[in-house]
């Protein structure tokens, strides 16, 4: 063990675990008895035990007594919970909820912040997904972008601010999107309900109700109302 003149910074290649590198204040790393292959860097990340984690920053992991296969990089990241498993965190307090989470992501300030025992979830952007607690499976990608209810379900909201509507919905693109391009041949299926005003939907380069038209009429059905 490498100290500091004044003992406050600590440098170790492992106390009884196997294979962890250490560093950091007094505290850092010293319940690590049996976890191996830690690496560890930062003051105050005192509990962890577990095994091939990585964490980088005060308090990064900081109640993790038994987590697993985890990343954890920025002030307070994954800080919350005691078994957080196979897990990625990347920026300050980004899943740093009072609970075990599961291979969830999240990068960026805060980024699901509040979620505690939500599992699967992907938080992408500025407090991406901070309303969720314990819901699963959401994505959420941009600055503020967020989910509807703190345990939502299968919710994905993408853009600056925007919020899904609910569960197993998709939001792309808050309200002063006027406009939605798909290229190449666009194909647009499955049994849906178009709500509210959108503008419209441009397909290879031409308004989607004409290039439905047009399609329709080069296969040689007719557009009207008649029967045949």
């Amino acid at each position: 063990t490498l100290t500091n003149r004044y003992g406050d910074v600590a440098i170790r290649t492992n106390y009884e675990g196997g294979a962890n590198v250490i560093i950091g204040d007094a505290s850092t790393g010293e319940n690590i008895t049996t976890g191996g292959d830690n690496v560890v860097i930062g003051k105050g990340i005192s509990a962890i035990t577990g095994d091939n984690n990585v964490y980088v920053g005060a308090g990064a992991g900081g109640s993790n007594a038994s987590a697993g296969g985890v990343v954890a990089v920025g002030f307070g990241a994954l800080g919350g919970g005691t078994n957080n498993q196979r897990c990625v965190a990347v920026g300050m307090q980004t899943l740093s909820g009072n609970g075990d989470t599961t291979n969830s992501t999240a990068f960026g300030h805060q980024a699901g912040k509040a979620t505690t025992t939500g599992e699967e979830n992907a938080f992408f952007g500025y407090t991406s997904g901070d309303t969720n607690t314990t819901g699963d499976k959401n994505v959420t990608l941009g600055s503020g972008a967020d989910v509807s209810t703190a345990n939502a379900q299968n919710q994905i909201a993408i853009g600056h601010n925007v919020t899904s509507t609910g569960d197993n919905q998709t939001v792309i693109g808050n309200s002063d999107q006027t406009h939605v391009v798909f290229g190449g041949s666009a194909l647009i299926s499955g049994s849906s309900t178009s709500t509210g005003s959108f503008g419209h939907i441009m397909v290879g380069g031409n308004n989607f109700t004409t290039a439905v038209s047009s399609s329709a009429a080069a296969s040689g059905f007719g557009t009207g109302g008649g029967g045949g």
